[in-house]
């Protein structure tokens, strides 16, 4: 849905950095410290998202593999 969307221009300082909205640190939950995950793509740009939520899905897709492989050895 268009609301479930967040969109903000950011400008990079001088020396590379960017700051985040404070409100797209309330929306998305970002406090000083955590960690994001660059992704960049040539043709798509980039994105920043959360490196837990990838953490946790390469964890469960550890676990699902291991489920599959342990149930076709059985």
């Amino acid at each position: 849905a268009a609301s479930d969307v967040y969109k903000r221009q950011v400008v990079i300082d001088q020396d590379g950095r960017l700051t985040l909205p404070v409100r797209a640190r309330k929306v998305f939950n970002i406090k000083s410290g955590d960690e994001l995950l660059l992704i960049g793509d040539i043709d798509q740009g980039l994105a920043l998202m959360d490196a837990q939520f990838f953490v946790q899905a390469a964890r469960h897709v550890e676990g699902d593999h291991r489920a599959a492989h342990d149930n076709t050895e059985n």
